[in-house]
């Protein structure tokens, strides 16, 4: 299910323990150019202060999101402290660090029940091009969280949904989704990717 709307507005009409896994990715706070939303320091700290809590109550198991930068992290093990960190190795894609280039990231990894026997590293590239979308996710990336931090069958909710590659995933490995997005023409990008998905498997 896709919901086009301000994700913090609609969790809050969300039951509790109503989803199995949180994969999401939000805004880095970092002024990147979005069409509904200012990407600055204060607005993270303000949309982290708000969803981190409403994950919690919505998520049976475990919630992952990227560690975004060193500022970042820094507030949230603060304010929110992770039971954990995945590293996400991506190899260069450019963007310098502070000693060089930044060849990985760190997930972090919170809830309730977060052991999954899986290792706390992996392989994907950053993005994958899709058109209509400034900063998609690779649909590697995130078919291994998926994959690794939910079963068949279980519910995945991503407040941030993005180009969708998170509901792809979960449409391609057999998870039922809830995808929240705020921007319209975002959400036309995911459902013309996930009815993409829905045709070639009527091929088979």
């Amino acid at each position: 299910m896709l919901i086009n709307g301000d994700c913090i507005e609609i969790m809050k009409t969300m039951p509790d323990k109503s989803v199995d896994f949180i994969c999401t990715d939000p805004p880095y706070g970092i002024d990147f150019e979005y069409n509904e939303y200012k990407d600055t320091r204060e607005n993270w700290v303000n949309l982290m202060t708000q969803c981190i809590p409403e994950w919690h109550r919505l998520c049976k198991g475990p919630i992952i999101f990227p560690g975004c930068n060193i500022w970042a992290r820094e507030w949230l093990w603060k304010n929110f402290p992770p039971k954990w960190t995945i590293c996400w190795f991506k190899g260069s894609p450019g963007h310098a660090a502070a000693v060089g280039f930044n060849d990985w990231e760190d997930l972090h990894v919170m809830g309730d029940k977060v052991h999954f026997n899986s290792h706390d590293h992996f392989f994907a590239p950053p993005s994958d091009k899709i058109d209509g979308h400034p900063c998609p996710k690779s649909l590697k990336y995130s078919k291994w969280l998926v994959k690794h931090f939910s079963h068949e069958g279980d519910t995945v909710l991503d407040p941030f949904a993005g180009s969708g590659t998170t509901l792809l995933a979960c449409e391609i490995l057999r998870r039922k989704w809830i995808g929240i997005e705020l921007n319209k023409d975002y959400c036309d990008v995911i459902n013309s990717r996930i009815e993409g998905e829905r045709d070639q498997l009527k091929l088979f």
